[in-house]
């Protein structure tokens, strides 16, 4: 693997057929966190729009890029594009940086030094969260809390036991407070238990983490 593809950029952006896809919303995709750092020689990245997300998704391109290295990163202005000049320039980055398509597109040749990635790459990655009982990450919904439309269905459910589905689960945060710790067995055995179902494989990892209680 020397170049990568985060995510769908838009066609007039030209992005490369035979790249592997690394973003962790489209299934089948490579986990950018397992890159090798230094073993690319190019990304794309089509950032997302959180703050903390897109950050740490940076960082992780910028590891896994050789000194020399060409990282293309492109956003619409209105989801994080008209932010990525400064997000990127606090790496300690020259870039350069164009308009189209209501995006904004920098690149820039990865240097031998990079300033700041263990700060954001920790600030990006897994945490246990207060009040979660849980794992999560920033591009989680609602990664940091129970959101109301869960918070309602908390406040209405019994105590959940034997085989089910939590569809949609993100972080497990429904399943995790409404079965016992003891009572569940830890992946690959879901007999049982509520099976957590969600499409990006980020979520999946969340909710099979080991319980943080």
């Amino acid at each position: 693997m020397t170049s990568i593809l985060y995510g769908r950029p838009p066609l007039v952006f030209d992005p490369p057929g035979a790249a592997t896809q690394t973003s962790p919303l489209i299934p089948g995709s490579a986990a950018l966190e397992d890159i090798a750092p230094g073993s690319l020689d190019d990304a794309m990245i089509y950032a997302p729009p959180g703050v903390l997300e897109r950050r740490y998704t940076l960082a992780l391109a910028l590891r896994a890029l050789k000194v020399g290295g060409r990282l293309d990163v492109m956003a619409p202005k209105d989801k994080g594009g008209s932010r990525l000049n400064k997000e990127l320039k606090a790496f300690g980055l020259e870039i350069g940086e164009t308009a189209k398509a209501h995006h904004r597109r920098c690149i820039v040749i990865r240097p031998g030094t990079v300033t700041g990635l263990d700060d954001v790459l920790a600030a990006g990655a897994p945490q246990q969260v207060e009040g979660l009982d849980a794992w999560s990450q920033p591009g989680i919904f609602a990664w940091d809390r129970i959101d109301a439309g869960s918070a309602l269905l908390a406040a209405h459910l019994p105590a959940l036991k034997g085989p089910g589905a939590d569809l949609g689960c993100g972080c497990a945060a429904l399943v995790r407070r409404h079965q016992p710790a003891s009572r569940r067995p830890r992946p690959p055995c879901h007999r049982g238990r509520p099976q957590e179902c969600d499409r990006p494989a980020r979520h999946l990892r969340m909710g099979r983490r080991p319980d943080p209680r």
